[in-house]
């Protein structure tokens, strides 16, 4: 009569448990890979669409006109607005087509707000 050795029964027992932890670290990695390819080609379709909207935005952009500064342009507006862009406009001075201003610490700007050191934006 054959008894059983009670360490084969754990060796088979831990070889099963090793083939179950691998299968569920494989598809781990399976799930982990297709979500960051997923991802990944999110971001970059969001780019694409941003940068043809920009592309739209720009293409439809009309020229400003007057391209200098009147200053009877202001006589409509109120008395301390008049006084303010009369202090710091010239007569003829060419007007500047902004497109747009960013700054490249924007996070420095949030932090002097939150502090109240600032309201304003980096100059």
């Amino acid at each position: 009569m054959r008894h059983s050795n009670p360490l084969d029964s754990l060796a088979a027992k831990g070889i099963e448990i090793a083939m179950w932890l691998k299968a569920v670290l494989l598809i781990v990695i399976a799930l982990l890979i297709v979500g960051a390819g997923a991802i990944a080609y999110g971001a970059s379709r969001w780019k694409a669409g941003t940068n043809e909207l920009r592309a739209k935005l720009e293409a439809a952009r009309l020229p400003i006109r007057p391209i200098t500064y009147d200053a009877r342009e202001i006589e409509s507006l109120p008395l301390p607005v008049r006084r303010y862009f009369r202090t710091v406009l010239k007569d003829g001075q060419p007007i500047c087509p902004w497109r747009g201003s960013r700054t490249k610490d924007s996070s420095t700007w949030a932090r002097r707000s939150r502090n109240g050191a600032g309201s304003h934006p980096p100059r």
